[in-house]
């Protein structure tokens, strides 16, 4: 089969889980004989075909289609929430010879023209979400256009001819990640066919790294106790709270790791750190090199992994942690609420509560015995339920009903 997978980006210089998510698909995908290759916008990187972290990529020119726009406010659209169209790559997938299938992995304008390609040519098309859709809170989808607020969209005339509006309505399948998502979709789609499809992980480079390499790159004096958070660094992932659970564990050394999606953000939280004298624990990384020795080195010398999310459509980076066997310290929200499983692989805590993240670190740093305990149930549960071995035949069948039945 040949599966074209469309996404909006796909670069090592803003690498996040939608990215992973796609990279290990197409890399299980052409294991097993498929011809599965990826288009994107060439944002954050160059024009042009070429291949990232095992994956075929065409990158294609592409326009916000607002004027006037800056520079400063175009990068930043690049990072977050930008809703372009791609003439180059519409041009594109209506050329590409012998395509059986089309997967998209963005919404909005791109989806639109998925949409409008998979009419033209007779395929079905899938439309696979990877954050959120039916439950994004409106002030991340207000944070996500503030950079183009101030311009004219002249894009929408375009996108109204592709019939971007529909491009969830009429696809052929919708995948979710949660049972939350999948009861909002089917009240909003009832005629649009909705499956859960979890994520999996790919957790072998994790082997590469070392706890010893790790802490003194990061200079941790010997026996202190560390949590890992490897995520965006932006308000979605709730980083400002870091500093707070840092002055509630005295001994903690926390370590963020992930590119700057909202400028200004790792400022914001440096300060906080200097302001509660937490500073000299609290070490920014900046973002690594995707399934690099130096990102596993950083897991290694991890005790636990903290994710104090305000949002989280599914958050595969627990399962990265858990490939790891850390326990996972963990807000009760979106995927995360059903992922973790509360007192046997991890902790939750309400969003936003910076007591309770830390009583719980707290508690896991007091008690390693039950840290690594709790780390290796979740380990378990990656190697059961995780894989994508097991996703990607699921999906394989779901790809092969839709030419097997007919759209409701």
């Amino acid at each position: 089969m040949k599966v074209l997978h469309v996404a909006r980006r796909f670069t090592a210089n803003a690498w996040g889980g939608t990215e992973s998510v796609v990279a290990s698909l197409v890399r299980e995908q052409l294991r097993r004989g498929d011809d599965s290759r990826l288009m994107c916008t060439s944002a954050l990187d160059e024009r042009g075909e070429s291949e990232l972290m095992g994956v075929p990529v065409q990158r294609c020119g592409y326009t916000y289609g607002r004027v006037p726009l800056s520079t400063a406010a175009r990068r930043a659209l690049d990072r977050k929430g930008g809703n372009p169209l791609a003439p180059a790559m519409l041009w594109s997938m209506l050329r590409e010879p012998g395509v059986d299938l089309l997967h998209c992995h963005t919404m909005q304008r791109l989806a639109g023209q998925v949409r409008w390609v998979a009419r033209r040519r007779g395929l079905p098309y899938v439309v696979q979400l990877h954050g959120g859709e039916f439950a994004v809170p409106n002030e991340e989808i207000r944070e996500m256009s503030a950079p183009a607020r101030r311009s004219l969209d002249w894009g929408k005339a375009p996108s109204a001819l592709l019939g971007t509006r529909g491009f969830l309505r009429d696809a052929d399948l919708i995948l979710v990640l949660t049972r939350e998502e999948l009861e909002r979709g089917r009240k909003r789609f009832p005629n649009t066919r909705l499956e859960q499809l979890p994520n999996a992980v790919e957790a072998s480079w994790l082997a590469s790294g070392g706890r010893h390499r790790g802490r003194s790159t990061l200079d941790v004096p010997e026996g202190a106790p560390v949590a890992l958070t490897a995520a965006r660094v932006d308000p979605q992932k709730g980083q400002e709270l870091v500093p707070e659970i840092l002055a509630r564990v005295p001994a903690l050394h926390v370590v963020l790791v992930g590119p700057v999606t909202v400028a200004g953000y790792d400022r914001k939280v440096r300060l906080a750190a200097e302001r509660l004298g937490v500073a000299d624990r609290l070490h920014m990384l900046g973002s690594l090199e995707p399934e690099s020795r130096t990102l596993a080195d950083a897991f290694a010398a991890a005790d636990l992994f903290l994710l104090p999310s305000r949002h989280e459509p599914f958050g595969i980076v627990a399962l990265e942690a858990w490939a790891a066997g850390l326990p996972v310290v963990a807000t009760k929200v979106g995927g995360l609420a059903e992922l973790v499983r509360h007192g046997e692989d991890g902790y939750l805590a309400p969003s936003g509560d910076a007591a309770r993240l830390a009583e719980a670190v707290s508690g896991l740093t007091a008690d390693p015995s039950l840290a690594r305990a709790m780390g290796e149930a979740g380990k378990r549960r990656v190697v059961e339920h995780y894989s994508w071995t097991a996703v990607v035949d699921r999906l394989e069948k779901l790809y092969a009903s839709l030419h097997e039945t007919e759209k409701p």
